[in-house]
């Protein structure tokens, strides 16, 4: 499945699997119906726990009522195009490509932990995001299992804001994802080594300044190769944020 899964028009990827016309007229008017009182829930931008369910249930409805049109089969390829957890599914895997079958077994995996999944809107929820936690880890452990160890690291890194935004950069600049993955892993490198050195309590102040500003440096140099100098100035105007959170800037001379 390639990345333009998620770009579809919403009405053809949820029923253009179906052939009968008027049967695709039936499905898009209950769907109509129940995303417009979805919207009523969503149209304030914040939901709690009491709303998820509510959105729930409308789709649990939906299903139903579906289900007088479309056979048991039908209506899970419908799901599997349709629900909250496919779309988010779809979103997550932007910059991930998987198969149509990863992609389906993929889903089944979340599908199966919907509720669990979700993070509790109060977070002080201790419970609830202990059960998340417990769902994640569950769910990891799958889809390793599916993706293999080299994959699914892939997968998780394809999670990352900041590695999701570095991918449509450098695509965006036409450049190869390998250049995506270089600039992370520098990312990765160069903040667990300032985490080391902000650890060390035996480095004086100007010390540990030194060292990271040294640290900070090196990067920069090494993001500017992958990147060109061009591309460094663009990057670090928008997605630069981490290099300079490696070490304050360096004092200008006084005139």
């Amino acid at each position: 499945m390639k990345r333009d899964h998620g770009q579809v028009d919403y009405h053809t990827r949820n029923f253009d699997f179906l052939t009968d016309n008027d049967r695709k007229e039936k499905v898009r008017d209950i769907q109509e119906k129940y995303t417009a009182l979805e919207q009523e829930i969503q149209r304030t931008g914040f939901y709690d726990d009491e709303d998820r369910a509510k959105l729930r249930e409308l789709y649990r409805q939906r299903l139903e009522e579906l289900s007088g049109i479309l056979n048991p089969q039908e209506l899970q390829e419908y799901d599997v195009r349709a629900s909250g957890v496919a779309s988010q599914l779809r979103h997550d895997l932007e910059v991930f490509d998987v198969s149509e079958e990863e992609f389906r077994r993929m889903f089944a995996v979340r599908k199966a932990r919907e509720e669990d999944l979700q993070y509790p809107s109060d977070p002080d929820d201790k419970a609830g995001l202990e059960r998340r936690k417990k769902a994640v880890e569950e769910a990891d452990a799958q889809l390793r299992q599916m993706l293999g160890d080299e994959r699914f690291a892939q997968y998780k890194r394809s999670q990352d804001y900041d590695y999701r935004q570095l991918v449509k950069m450098t695509e965006r600049w036409e450049l190869p994802r390998e250049r995506a993955d270089t600039v992370y892993s520098l990312k990765e490198d160069a903040e667990e080594a300032v985490k080391e050195v902000r650890n060390n309590k035996e480095l004086s102040a100007e010390q540990r300044e030194e060292t990271l500003r040294k640290i900070r440096e090196e990067t920069e140099s090494a993001v500017t190769e992958v990147l060109g100098a061009d591309g460094f100035r663009k990057y670090t105007n928008r997605q630069g944020w981490w290099l300079r959170n490696l070490s304050p800037d360096k004092p200008k001379p006084r005139t």
